[in-house]
């Protein structure tokens, strides 16, 4: 048995049933020409081939023409997305930065109230080291 290229047996096959499709146009031809109205059923036989082969084109046209529209409104959508998502990271930056910016408020408000806890302490310290030096003074 003989290999046959692939590509040969396709176009071998391509041919017969071009063949096929030849010999039964004439078949139909034959059939129909004698007929009363056979020219007309063959002449609509021809107008439904020729949309056929047309409609795949067609069929092609409006899918590219989806297809951009989709990319089209993709890209639109993703853009948005990216905008509001740069807008949301900069708010959340912004609230990160509030929050450790209070939270460096509290901390500076308890040392202060600290200081100034230590501060009456020491003015408490000093009267009562006063009182005591002047009972020896005298």
């Amino acid at each position: 048995m003989a290999l046959v290229p692939a590509e040969s047996s396709f176009l071998s096959s391509l041919n017969v049933d071009r063949k096929r499709a030849l010999d039964r146009q004439k078949k139909r031809e034959e059939l129909l020409v004698d007929t009363e109205g056979g020219t007309k059923i063959l002449g609509l036989h021809q107008d439904l081939q020729a949309l056929v082969d047309v409609l795949d084109e067609r069929v092609e046209s409006k899918l590219s023409a989806n297809e951009k529209a989709y990319f089209v409104a993709y890209k639109s959508f993703m853009f948005t997305v990216q905008r509001e998502y740069k807008e949301l990271k900069q708010k959340a930056d912004e609230e990160e930065t509030k929050t450790r910016r209070d939270a460096k408020i509290q901390s500076l408000e308890k040392e202060l109230d600290w200081f100034m806890n230590e501060a009456l302490r020491l003015d408490e310290l000093v009267k009562k080291y006063k009182k005591v030096l002047g009972m020896l003074d005298p």
